[in-house]
């Protein structure tokens, strides 16, 4: 068959024919022309000049307006692994080796996808579980001591979903300083470290910060948000390969890899090394998928093209992923995830806890002064001030974090002291709601939200726990910065996104500072007996707050 096709994208004309040499020297006359081997396509810079003279020329000879796909040999002669593990393998293995969590169906199936896939990407959507299915794969392969290298925001979230799935596995987690007569972390059978601390700054040759990294026998490495590693020139990214490539078991987790552009995609399958076995050499991909062009910069890889046949490349390569709508059925209406936010003002925190200690010691809580300016009631309001203003530096991290892992999602942030909340949206250039915006204003910026003109915004528990219906058209993540002083209040900020017009399962993180009121104000909010005692016998949460710090004291 003689093909002969053109279309027009972005400021190209782009020629696709049968080899004619003819048209060959023809199409070169055209300024700026320039041949794609690996789409066997000709690309014309688009110019008022070259217009006319052009569609000609393609009227001429024959030219169908229209892409013509033209499959790769590659694609046509790749061959997909065998899938020798099954899903109802992996839910087996699991219980038979006494995992205490047991993965869900769809979570079994990426399980057995990284097994029989080897060294893999799994770019499952937010709030599906990547952690849980790599944790398993980790297990069920024994591939340890396994290395986890994360943002800075999650790293203790690791230790704690770990001890979740199996509490007898050790887990060392790396700081940027190391603490006093601490435990060696490097000797655990999981090590977690974030990325910031990978390599030495400022040196023309990447060294690593640690020397285990490379020395370390490591019988498996995960690089969680794999994304952040899509800059070849970045330290991060030279460490990786580094340590990565002396690792048998590499895989990587993140929800964003192809959303952008395919160029992202080379680093992190170089880093798990799988980049040539799927896609060849490096500018046979940059020709195919991202439609490559020669400028007077060099080559400009930031389009795409081919897209589909990517996408079955990826997916029979090493690349899973599922968005929230293809398991919903699987999934929990909301699932919430508590992670720990350490505290930078703990010497000025204890002091006023114990403040507070030697106060409720002295009186009878259950027949204490109910009123506002009560002292206990303001000594507690205290601790939950200085709990959110010790963990702001952490807040912030989680936030950029959260935003550059998951590109183009809209996070609804939560809290219920005003100048945290003033701070974060003047960081993040970003809206606020909170007292003192009219209802007509807060519509507006809930409806320019829904619209995705804002990415993140930022709002007080009591101003939009009500009255803001429109979130849910658009946003399926809710994190607390800190929590509000009743249940009702959260399950009023929940039901803002938890109502008709929600598409997906509802990701709600809360931000806790270990040992403080956080986790005690959590354990009131989850503790279905307390709740329903509140409830349904009109009980004061105040006063069980209260007994519960006093109990926590005394232990």
């Amino acid at each position: 068959m003689n093909v002969r096709y053109w279309y027009k994208n972005s400021s190209w004309f782009h020629v696709g024919f049968d080899y004619d040499a003819a048209l060959v020297q023809q199409v070169k006359k055209f300024t700026g022309a320039q041949y794609n081997p690996a789409n066997r396509e000709w690309s014309v810079p688009f110019s008022l000049s070259v217009l006319a003279p052009f569609k000609k020329w393609l009227e001429e000879n024959g030219f169908a307006e229209g892409v013509v796909y033209r499959p790769s040999q590659r694609v046509l002669e790749y061959q997909e692994p065998e899938a020798v593990i099954t899903p109802e393998d992996v839910l087996q293995a699991c219980k038979e080796i006494g995992l205490t969590r047991t993965p869900r169906y769809y979570q079994a199936e990426g399980i057995a996808y990284m097994i029989n896939h080897g060294n893999c990407i799994n770019g499952d959507d937010c709030g599906l579980g990547k952690t849980m299915t790599s944790i398993c794969v980790v297990e069920l392969l024994n591939a340890f001591p396994a290395l986890i290298i994360v943002p800075a925001s999650v790293k203790y979230n690791w230790k704690k979903e770990w001890a979740k799935i199996n509490p007898n596995r050790t887990v060392g987690v790396i700081d940027s300083k190391k603490r006093k007569n601490a435990p060696d972390p490097w000797v655990n059978d999981v090590v977690v470290i974030n990325y910031d601390i990978l390599g030495e700054r400022g040196l023309d040759t990447p060294k690593a910060k640690h020397p285990q990294l490379l020395k370390k026998y490591w019988g498996s490495c995960i690089f969680d948000e794999i994304h952040f590693l899509k800059s070849e020139k970045a330290l991060r990214t030279k460490m990786a390969k580094k340590i990565a490539a002396k690792i048998e078991n590499v895989w990587g987790l993140t929800g964003t890899l192809t959303q952008k552009r395919p160029a992202d995609l080379i680093q992190p399958f170089k880093i798990i090394r799988r980049f040539k076995d799927i896609f060849g050499d490096s500018m046979e991909f940059k020709f195919r998928y991202c439609n490559a062009k020669k400028t007077i910069y060099g080559f400009d890889i930031s389009g795409f093209s081919n897209l589909e046949e990517l996408h079955e490349l990826l997916r029979m390569g090493g690349y899973i992923r599922r968005n929230k709508r293809d398991v919903l059925d699987e999934l929990p209406p909301l699932v919430t995830t508590t992670i720990d936010a350490p505290i930078s003002n703990l010497k000025e925190y204890k002091k006023a806890e114990d403040d507070l200690v030697a106060y409720l010691e002295k009186i009878d809580i259950n027949k204490a002064n109910s009123a506002i300016n009560a002292p206990h009631l303001v000594m507690m309001q205290t601790l939950k001030r200085l709990s959110v203003e010790g963990k702001m530096k952490f807040v912030e991290g989680y936030i950029k974090d959260w935003l550059e892992a998951n590109e183009d999602s809209p996070l609804l942030v939560f809290g219920v002291h005003r100048e945290p909340l003033q701070r974060l949206a003047a960081m993040f250039k970003a809206p606020i709601i909170q007292g003192g915006v009219d209802g007509k204003k807060k519509q507006q910026i809930v409806d320019e939200f829904s619209q995705g003109k804002h990415r993140v915004l930022f709002a007080n528990i009591k101003s939009a726990g009500t009255g803001t219906d429109g979130l849910q058209e658009n946003c399926s993540n809710l994190l607390y910065i800190e929590l509000p002083d009743s249940y009702s209040d959260i399950e009023q900020v929940n039901s803002r996104l938890e109502r008709m017009g929600q598409k997906g399962s509802i990701n709600v993180t809360r931000l806790l500072c270990p040992d403080t009121i956080d986790v005690q104000m959590n354990e009131m909010m989850t503790d279905k007996s307390l709740v329903m005692g509140v409830i349904n016998r009109g009980e004061s949460e105040n006063v069980l707050l209260l007994h519960k710090i006093l109990k926590s004291k005394q232990k």
